[in-house]
């Protein structure tokens, strides 16, 4: 089986306040086993094209990007929900981001297919009526190996949060599919969809979850749409006209 390597974001030097004065937590010290993470070479990815055809309903051009049995189609305010995961980098949505009448989520669906074309980790963050979760899903890596990945995820949720210090709020840190075989020949074969989830779950509360999914993407080097972002700010101002005098020409 041929492999390639995996090459994740240089982590970041995280500093974090508390009562006692100010703790510094580096990370960087996991970039050396990051470094060694092996991924399949090769690995089947959709193009992004077909990602965004899939998500207006409109068949891709690679057979089996989509799927009839896995919804991917956007209503106008879930596509503008997608268009703020770009640019942050993680979706957000309400509880599960279940779709009755669609059963399923095209939300979660095409925002995994855009991370599994991007070759990044999938950060979400569902809002709860008490307490928010991340989610972070390492199954769009295609790697055969991802412990140094989850190990970095953990200790960025630790310094971010704040685990086991005495001025943080309580977590729920629980895994989901991290201790499951991994199916090599799904990797190379399969759309996202036909590949197993391998999932991080942190639960707390809203404030600390959004510092948290922001910082995951940060340390995990999940890259941003920024083009939106950039066209704003480039965009130029008109000046008003100016009411002509009476009698002027």
């Amino acid at each position: 089986l041929l492999r390639g390597r995996w090459r994740a974001a240089r982590p970041r030097i995280v500093q974090r306040s508390y009562g006692n004065g100010t703790e510094t937590h580096t990370l960087g010290l996991l970039r050396q086993s990051l470094d060694d993470v092996e991924s399949v070479r090769g690995a089947w990815r959709p193009a992004l094209e077909d990602v965004e055809r899939i998500s207006q309903g409109l068949a891709a051009k690679k057979r089996g990007v989509g799927s009839r049995a896995v919804c991917h189609r956007l209503n106008q305010e879930e596509r503008k929900i997608y268009g703020l995961a770009k640019q942050n980098g993680f979706l957000s949505v309400k509880g599960s981001g279940y779709r009755k009448e669609r059963k399923g989520s095209p939300l979660i669906n095409t925002f995994r297919q855009f991370c599994d074309a991007k070759g990044a980790c999938f950060v979400r963050l569902e809002k709860g009526s008490e307490m928010d979760t991340v989610i972070v899903d390492f199954s769009p890596l295609r790697v055969v190996d991802d412990a140094p990945i989850v190990s970095l995820a953990k200790q960025v949720a630790r310094v971010t949060v704040g685990i086991g210090e005495d001025h943080t709020e309580e977590v729920n840190l629980s895994q989901q599919g991290l201790r499951e075989g991994f199916h090599v020949e799904a990797l190379q074969t399969s759309a996202i969809w036909g590949v197993r989830e391998r999932e991080l779950r942190l639960s707390c509360d809203r404030e600390a979850a959004k510092e948290l999914a922001a910082a995951l993407v940060e340390s995990l080097g999940i890259p941003k749409d920024l083009s939106k972002k950039k066209k704003k700010k480039n965009k130029k101002t008109r000046m008003p006209l100016l009411e002509e005098d009476e009698g002027s020409y």
